[in-house]
């Protein structure tokens, strides 16, 4: 019981101790924060009005804080301690001594009751636990917590009101002085200016600006005062900023590297310290661009650096490799994408990607500071393979017109896969081949390459109306999309039909006669004008300004003619190639029409040619002397040029009419089988009569076209100088035409029996008219070859009888005195020379006109021309009594006349065994080709016997009579060819003859062995030009121990020929092979070909002037040979 009192005891005791503490606490707080607002309106209102610096404001920052938590301390936080029992707090005994002083009625009691519990822990007793009991049973109903009272509190009340009221006050009325002060006590480290009088306003969003970048501040003032000048202040320097307006300022920072503290200064007030951030800005430092191209492009792989756009090949792997810094992410935009790269390291990223079209790309990256804002765009083009183009160039041979050469242009911008050549025939009845392709070799890896290519349009056998096709096509290699292809147009050639040749070879003919006939009237008038001239410089001495004038005109007509020529040879050239190729020719024709074309490409000889020339370089130093002998050598020229041209014309209109007379007989044929064939359509039942008359209409249409080229071949014949003699075939033309008429009628009454009977007939009589029209063809042949033969005869023995004349003239006159009354009787004699070689002339050239084949007929007109020039320069010459000028001029006529002679027995020879091959006297077994060494050795056998001639006359003309003296009292132009000087003459002629004759055969065993370049073909040329050498001393009456010398030599030659030919024979049986293959020609090397050829040909042409007229011709059908 006593235990249990005394505990209720401790527990009002204990109480006590705890509200004694709490009162502690309650009165520590009001005079803790009576303090603390004392002491802060105090500082605030001293640094409100000393705006004290950062040391002060540091120190009183510091000793409030200090104080308040000393404060603190010691009012609140150790009596909330005691509170928890932590720390020393007050006893019990000393709680009793509280309790007793408050309570009086207690005073000692509760202390007294501890000291007796303690005693009676350590001595118990009953007489002290019931004085214990006693006494508290005494203190039970005291209230020991009443000994505290917190009313008491109430006086410390008013420390704390006051400061408080003057805190609400100033922040009621000077908000300013608690808020201001307040935040400079605060931020005691922060310096603080002074207050300026107007407002400062930074109007970036921020203050935050990237590294290596310019920043630029924009500040604008609000107050009543605003300072016309402002400043930043930072790295302890001081920069004026630029004024925008009256509020406004702006300072641009420059490549920010780090952060960077600035304030503004007017000159008295200066701002608070702002602070720009640098942040780090994602960069791209640089980057790399590898290629990787497609393999069949066999390029080598590339790389480039900082090189954002580009160009590449359709299908090019392309890998970026870029450098960053600062950079977290990486974007790769494309056109339809985006793409977020891969780190490879710590500051690369890495893109690939196979590209087939052109586009645009772009790359953003960022970092924790800046999220993608800038985007770098670049071009990335794609150039796809091109399609490959061909070009092609086409000539023709200018020796074969049916070969085409090609030179094309092949080009891509990477190569080629193949190149191929494609042809195809299609037939005049619409059948259609299929192409045949050929591959052509080209360098496939090149881009540009040319090819050379050739077409022979012979190997297709190709007939009236047929055409081939033909093209080119190129593949590139284009390992992509594929390979791609380009082609040419598809080139055709047609070959005319029957109708188109025949019309054109009409057209051609036309134009020729026509181009003839205006050249032949040119000339005349080059012949008027030349007359003019040679009379009008009788009287002047010099020439004039109109003179040179006249000459000029002359030679541009010249050029005309000449221009003519040259334009008409190349068209009957192609003409003729073209009836050749494609029309069926009697080979007679064709060789006529050849001779005709040489014809006409010798009309302008090289003499004319280099005459004009001269007289074009020679224009402004002509003298008149010079003058007439150039007009008298144009005159020549020109008289010449005019019997040509006139030649030409009458045999080209000859062969005209044996053309048209040949076609009408092809189309009669023709005509005569379809109508045979119609005929056995007609007796066959099945068929139908009305397609057989539409049939038959057209074989009558066609028959009158036959009747019109049969009327028109009776004209054309009729406009020849000599017509000849064709039969008429009229009457019978008109049955075949009345029977054909007939069949169709019946036909379209049905009757095919009785149609049937008249197509027999017509057919018939068809037959009938061809075999007329053959028998004319011959006839004319055989006619004319017989009496131009005859003619050539008895030509060749006026030309010999006249050349002994003139010989004897010319002897007689040396021995005669110029003032011998007989002189006059020479001159009279000269006169009917003259008259007489007139006739000849006019003999020959008519005859030179029906004789296509006449050989060297040019030549034969210009030596007569010459006889008759000089024969009237001889007369001239004898009236003037000037015997030396006039025996020259003879001597000339008479060289003339013997070249005349030779010619011309040339010509004999030539007709007569051209007649004996056409009659079939020439194919008799055995003819044909000479066994091994018979044509040599024949010529060999020739030339002894000509040799043992030629050494027994000039015996004789050194024993005897020198030529040309004549006997005793024997008159001018008495005696008979071979008597006298006169034999001597006419055998010298015939020697030369001789030697002519040989010399020709040794030409043509030189063609025969086809080896000119060989020893064998070389001796043989050196043989002929010794010939030729001897040809020409016989003509001149020259025997000489030379002479011989040279046909010993000729001889020798002969046998050694002989020898070589045995040899070469051998050979050949030893090993003999056949040429079947066509020759044709590299297309790479014609155009090369063509570019040299003119050249060298000009350069030969050049021939020794000392040649006379006849070999210069032969030397220039050489060259027509090589220009074939």
């Amino acid at each position: 019981m006593t235990e249990n009192n005394f505990n209720s005891l401790l527990q009002k005791l204990d109480e006590f101790i705890r509200k004694f503490y709490v009162n502690q606490i309650i009165r520590g707080v009001l005079l803790f924060l009576s303090l603390a607002f004392a002491l802060f309106i105090t500082l605030v209102v001293l640094e409100y009005f000393g705006e004290f610096n950062s040391s002060v404001r540091t120190a009183l920052f510091f000793g409030f804080a200090s104080l308040m938590l000393a404060v603190f301390g010691f009012l609140i936080a150790i009596p909330l301690l005691k509170i928890a029992s932590i720390g020393k707090r007050i006893s019990r005994q000393q709680a009793s001594k509280i309790i007793g002083s408050h309570f009086s009625d207690v005073s000692d009691k509760l202390s007294n009751v501890l000291q007796l519990q303690n005693l009676a822990e350590n001595n118990s007793s009953d007489l002290l636990i019931a004085s214990i009991n006693q006494k508290i049973a005494q203190l039970k109903p005291v209230p020991f917590a009443a000994a505290v009272n917190f009313k008491e509190n109430k006086k410390y009340l008013k420390f704390l009101i006051i400061p408080l009221l003057l805190i609400i006050g100033l922040a009621a009325f000077e908000p300013k002085v608690i808020k201001d002060s307040t935040q400079r006590i605060i931020s005691y480290n922060q310096e603080f200016v002074k207050q300026a009088p107007y407002e400062i306003t930074v109007e970036n969003d921020n203050l935050n600006a990237f590294k290596n970048e310019d920043f630029k501040l924009r500040v604008k003032l609000t107050g009543e005062e605003i300072p016309n000048q402002l400043s930043v202040i930072y790295q302890e320097k001081r920069f004026l900023l630029s004024k925008k307006d009256k509020n406004s300022f702006e300072y641009e920072f420059k490549n920010l590297q780090s952060n960077v503290d600035f304030s503004l200064f007017d000159g008295e007030f200066e701002s608070q310290v702002y602070q720009i951030n640098t942040l780090a800005k994602p960069q791209l430092l640089d980057f790399k661009v590898a290629f990787k191209y497609p393999k069949y492009l066999n390029k080598r792989n590339k790389e480039l650096e900082n090189t954002g756009d580009f160009t590449v090949p359709q299908g090019t792997t392309v890998k970026w490799f870029f450098a960053t810094e600062n950079t977290n992410e990486v974007v790769f935009i494309a056109a339809d994408s985006a793409n977020k790269l891969v780190k490879s390291s710590a500051d690369e990223f890495i893109y690939e990607n196979k590209f087939m079209q052109s586009s645009n790309y772009g790359l953003s990256i960022a970092n924790e500071n800046l999220r993608f804002l800038d985007t770098i765009f670049y071009s990335l083009t794609i150039v796809p393979d091109a399609r490959p183009c061909i070009e092609v160039d086409t000539k023709i041979d200018s020796l074969n017109q049916q070969i085409r050469y090609f030179k094309g242009l092949v080009k891509d911008d990477y190569g080629f896969s193949r190149l191929s050549f494609y042809r195809r025939f299609v037939g005049q009845n619409d059948s259609v081949g299929t192409f045949e392709q050929q591959n052509i070799p080209i360098n496939l890896n090149l881009p540009t390459t040319d090819f050379y290519h050739s077409l022979n349009l012979e190997n297709f056998a190709l007939s009236a109306g047929d055409e081939i096709e033909y093209y080119f096509e190129v593949w590139d290699n284009d390992g992509v999309n594929g390979s791609k292809s380009a082609r040419t147009q598809t080139f055709k050639y047609k070959a005319p039909t029957k109708e188109e040749l025949s019309k054109k070879n009409k057209e051609t003919d036309e134009l020729v006669k026509k181009q003839l006939e205006e050249n032949i009237k040119l000339t005349k008038e080059i012949k008027q004008d030349l007359d003019a001239l040679k009379e009008k410089l009788l009287n002047k001495k010099e020439l004039g300004f109109q003179e040179k004038k006249q000459i000029q005109a002359l030679l541009e007509k010249q050029k005309k003619v000449q221009q003519s020529m040259q334009n008409l040879q190349q068209k009957n050239k192609d003409n003729n190639q073209r009836l050749e190729k494609f029309s069926k020719q009697d080979e007679a024709l064709l060789e006529k029409q050849k001779q005709l074309q040489e014809m006409f490409e010798k009309v302008m000889t090289d003499e004319m040619k280099e005459m004009m020339k001269q007289m074009e370089e020679m224009m402004e130093k002509l003298k008149k002397d010079d003058l007439q002998k150039s007009l008298e050598q144009m005159e020549l020229s020109n008289e010449e040029l005019e019997k040509e041209l006139d030649r030409n014309l009458e045999l080209f209109k000859q062969l005209e009419v044996e053309k048209q007379l040949a076609e009408a007989k092809e189309k009669l044929d023709e005509l005569r089988k379809e109508q045979d064939d119609l005929n056995k359509k007609t007796e066959d039942k099945k068929t139908d009569a009305e397609e057989n008359k539409k049939k038959q209409d057209e074989l009558n249409k066609k028959m009158e076209e036959v009747s019109k080229e049969l009327d028109e071949v009776q004209k054309k014949n009729e406009e020849l100088e000599k017509p000849n003699d064709l039969v008429d075939t009229k009457e019978l033309e008109e049955e075949i035409k009345e029977d054909m008429q007939e069949s169709s009628d019946e036909l379209s009454k049905k009757n095919k029996k009785k149609a049937g009977e008249e197509q027999k007939e017509a057919g018939e009589k068809m037959d009938e008219l061809s075999q007329k029209l053959s028998d004319m063809q011959q006839q004319m042949a055989s006619e004319n070859n017989a009496e131009n033969l005859e003619d050539l005869r008895a030509l060749l023995e006026n030309i010999i009888q006249l050349s002994f004349d003139q010989e004897e003239v010319m002897e007689q006159l040396k021995n005669i005195n110029r003032n011998d009354p007989q002189y006059v009787s020479y001159t009279q004699q000269q006169k009917k020379l003259k008259d007489d070689s007139k006739i000849v002339e006019d003999s020959l050239f008519a005859l030179s006109k029906r004789i296509q084949s006449l050989e060297g007929a040019r030549t034969i007109n210009q030596e007569m021309t010459a006889v008759n020039f000089n024969m009237d320069k001889a007369i001239e010459e004898l009236q003037e009594r000037r015997t030396p000028q006039a025996g020259n001029r003879q001597q000339l006529s008479m060289t003339s006349l013997n070249n005349l002679a030779l010619l011309l027995d040339n010509a004999v020879q030539n007709m007569q065994q051209s007649m004996m091959q056409a009659s079939g006297q020439c194919k008799k077994p055995g003819n044909g080709k000479p066994k091994p060494g018979q044509g040599s050795a024949n010529m060999k056998s020739l030339q002894q016997q000509l040799n043992k001639q030629m050494e027994a006359l000039k015996k004789a003309m050194e024993e005897g009579q020198k030529p040309g003296q004549g006997k005793k009292g024997q008159k001018p132009g008495q005696g008979k060819p071979g008597q006298g000087n006169g034999g001597m003459s006419k055998e010298l002629a015939q020697m030369a003859a001789k030697q002519a004759a040989i010399r020709e055969a040794v030409e043509k065993l030189q063609e025969e062995i086809g080896e000119s370049n060989g020893q064998g073909g070389g001796n043989m040329k050196k043989i002929g030009d010794l010939m030729e050498e001897t040809e020409t001393d016989l003509v001149n009456k020259q025997i000489t121990n030379e002479t011989l010398m040279r046909q010993q030599e000729i001889l020798t030659r002969l046998l050694e020929s002989e020898k070589a030919e045995r040899e070469r024979e051998k050979d050949d049986k030893r090993e003999a092979t056949e040429a079947t293959e066509q020759f044709s020609r590299n297309p790479n090397t014609f155009f090369e070909y063509n570019k040299q050829k003119d050249q060298e040909i000009e350069l030969m042409r050049t021939l020794p002037p000392a040649f006379n007229s006849y070999y210069k011709l032969k030397v220039s059908e050489y060259f027509n040979q090589i220009e074939k």
